[in-house]
């Protein structure tokens, strides 16, 4: 949605309508079209790369998915699906990323560094 007037984006993710007025939405966003600032407390200094962009990923990495199980597990605080099903993923789930060159076939990792354990958990990790 926009404001022509206040030169405004609203975004809404998972947005639903209910009843004239009234809108309910997952998440959302709201952005000045008039500005190009960026938010200094989230940007890295110039010349830092992605730690993707170098092949290793030792932190944390935020998804979405369609349809989440309403339970939720640490760190998350809150659920967010209305499904009683333990086959979808619920709130704050973990995955473990294991990179196998036949994984990303259709991916040019020719510049990834990568090694023969690149998916192996670092030394002391749970």
């Amino acid at each position: 949605m926009g404001d022509k007037a206040l030169c405004t984006s609203y975004e809404l993710f998972d947005a639903e309508r209910q009843g004239d007025a009234v809108r309910h939405a997952g998440s959302g966003a709201i952005f000045d079209l008039r500005s190009n600032v960026l938010r200094p407390d989230v940007l890295r200094p110039d010349g830092w790369t992605s730690a993707e962009a170098g092949g290793r990923i030792d932190h944390a990495i935020r998804i979405t998915v369609p349809r989440s199980d309403r339970s939720y597990v640490w760190p998350a605080r809150h659920r967010a699906g209305s499904a009683a099903d333990s086959a979808l993923p619920p709130m704050g789930l973990r995955l473990r990323l294991r990179l196998k060159g036949s994984d990303f076939e259709a991916v040019d990792a020719s510049g990834l560094q990568q090694s023969a354990d690149s998916g192996a958990a670092a030394p002391g990790a749970a």
